[in-house]
């Protein structure tokens, strides 16, 4: 992949900006709430492109633009679910998750509603998936520069999150959400402009939708019914409110603004999903089937001029740093409140024991990227173990109010030990979906047998 003059110069010069941006955010003023929750004070719009541009990381385009060369729009109508998530998350959840005034972490409100030890096992699930999710985006974003820019993978990790975590330390969520505010206009421009191109070539036919629409049909029934719906809860469920989507609540001024966030990105979310799965599907008629590239990387090496490659490729480090800053800002707040239980009692000792944390977080990304040889499938077990374990205690607090320790925990232990034990017996579990299904099911059980238990006892 080349470079010309003039795509290095936007590169370097949007690196340098960011750079700057961070040193401005390290002599401001903040405390702990600013950091965690930026003041609670965040506007609609802010909070709108934050959560878009923490949504469409690696995962969700480069990926998916692969789905889309090999599976038509198959994974468009899938990934269609965590739209779906995104606005059932505004009407029902994120305005009651706002109300919660006092709390900076999901583990705060979990442990008003089952007690201490609840809020120390979100804290440790929480650590655990972030730190797996920042692991790849760094791996992505290593692999992206190091392939550009012709340098050594593990210093192109080192860059990629040297400049993500700048922010998440000096200026907390506030910072994370304006330059995410930044970088999720460029991915959108980036992405239109490169899509319009390839419209425009002469590669592609007349008829490539009917073609697209063909390879879909046949997706389906590659796929069995019961991997169709393990896959679709899996987007419906396994990312629901995950703490860096979470704050964004925590930091929205009113329960209004929170609530209409979420319903706008996950609106806007679906048409970038079919925006990137079109490129996808385009991305046949320019680079070889599943090309060393990429179908998101090879297109756009292949129909963008210079100067918008450049613009291009400062949009992919946007996407890996959009979403990487987010996570070392929630894992570090998650480690602070829920296993050390600081109570916000020392603001000031709070901000330097979250700085601190967000390092440790971000160094144990950068070791993971490097060294585990299967990051997506750890991250993939993750969600399997969050849905049972902290999603479906959370919602079902925060739609009714209801805090019954026993079928709480009943529910919570029968769930996470039936997901981990499918994942233990058929590996396939964990990419199929089916671990989620499982653990979902395991809730229900749960829960019934907190009931007669608590019946019996009294």
């Amino acid at each position: 992949m080349k470079l010309s003059g003039l795509d290095i110069f936007v590169v370097f010069t949007y690196f340098a900006f960011l750079l700057v941006l961070a040193l401005y955010f390290r002599w401001k003023k903040i405390v702990f709430s600013d950091f965690s929750v930026a003041g609670r004070s965040v506007s609609s719009m802010l909070v709108t492109l934050s959560l878009l541009a923490t949504l469409i990381g690696p995962g969700y385009s480069i990926a998916l633009a692969d789905k889309g060369m090999n599976y038509g729009y198959l994974y468009f109508f899938i990934f269609c679910f965590f739209s779906v998530q995104y606005v059932l998350t505004g009407l029902y959840f994120a305005p009651r998750l706002q109300e919660h005034t006092d709390c900076h972490s999901l583990g705060d409100v979990l442990r008003k509603a089952y007690g201490s030890h609840m809020q120390v096992v979100v804290g440790i699930v929480s650590l655990v998936l972030t730190v797996a999710f920042s692991a790849i985006m760094a791996k992505v974003g290593g692999s992206i520069l190091s392939g550009i820019l012709d340098i050594e993978f593990n210093t192109a990790v080192l860059i990629v999150t040297f400049i993500g975590v700048l922010y998440a330390v000096t200026g907390g969520l506030k910072a994370v959400i304006y330059t995410e505010v930044v970088q999720a206009v460029l991915i959108l421009v980036a992405t239109i402009l490169l899509l319009m191109f390839m419209l425009e070539e002469k590669q592609v036919p007349v008829d490539w939708m009917a073609s697209a629409l063909a390879s879909t049909d046949k997706a389906i029934e590659s796929h069995t019914v019961i991997s169709l719906i393990g896959l679709s809860l899996a987007f419906l469920l396994g990312e629901f409110l995950i703490p860096p989507y979470a704050n964004r609540a925590f930091a929205s001024r009113t329960k209004s603004i929170a609530s209409k966030s979420f319903i706008a990105a996950g609106i806007m979310s679906a048409v970038w999903f079919f925006i990137v799965v079109t490129i996808g599907v385009l991305s046949a008629y320019f680079i070889n089937q599943g090309g060393d590239q990429g179908a998101f990387i090879g297109s756009g090496f292949a129909v963008l001029p210079s100067g918008l490659l450049g613009l291009f490729v400062v949009a992919l480090a946007s996407i890996v740093m959009s979403t990487q800053e987010s996570l070392f800002n929630a894992g570090a707040t998650s480690f602070v409140r829920d296993i050390m239980r600081n109570d916000g009692a020392d603001e000031v000792k709070d901000l330097a024991s979250v700085r601190i944390v967000t390092l440790f977080v971000s160094a144990s990304a950068v070791f993971v990227a490097i060294y585990a040889p299967n990051i997506l499938s750890i991250l993939l077990a993750g969600y399997a173990v969050w849905v049972p374990i902290v999603a479906v205690p959370l919602a079902w607090y925060l739609l009714t109010g209801k805090t019954d320790i026993v079928v709480a925990y009943s529910s919570v232990i029968v769930g996470g030990v039936l997901s981990i034990s499918s994942m233990v017996i058929d590996p396939a579990a964990i990419e199929n979906g089916l671990a989620v299904f499982v653990g979902v099911f395991g809730n229900a059980v749960g829960a019934a047998f907190g009931l007669v238990f608590r019946s019996k006892r009294g």
